[in-house]
């Protein structure tokens, strides 16, 4: 993905069948996700980009792209 600067269309698809893209949307337009599940999916997202891109500039940053991207 990052190498064609795309998103596969299998992963769109997953993701409009799991109803990852209609989150927010009401459920008398298609919709449904509760809070809870709002959430949830919301938490995943952010507890990778904390482990992958904190935790590699943690392990092999240097000190001034820590300064850059941490706050104080």
């Amino acid at each position: 993905m990052d190498q064609r600067q795309e998103i596969p269309a299998w992963v769109i698809k997953r993701l409009f069948n799991r109803g990852i893209m209609g989150m927010i949307v009401p459920r008398e337009y298609g919709g449904g996700f509760g809070i809870t599940s709002y959430n949830r999916v919301l938490f995943r997202m952010v507890s990778a980009h904390q482990s992958i891109g904190c935790g590699a500039i943690i392990l092999f940053g240097t000190e001034a792209q820590k300064n850059v991207f941490f706050p104080l």
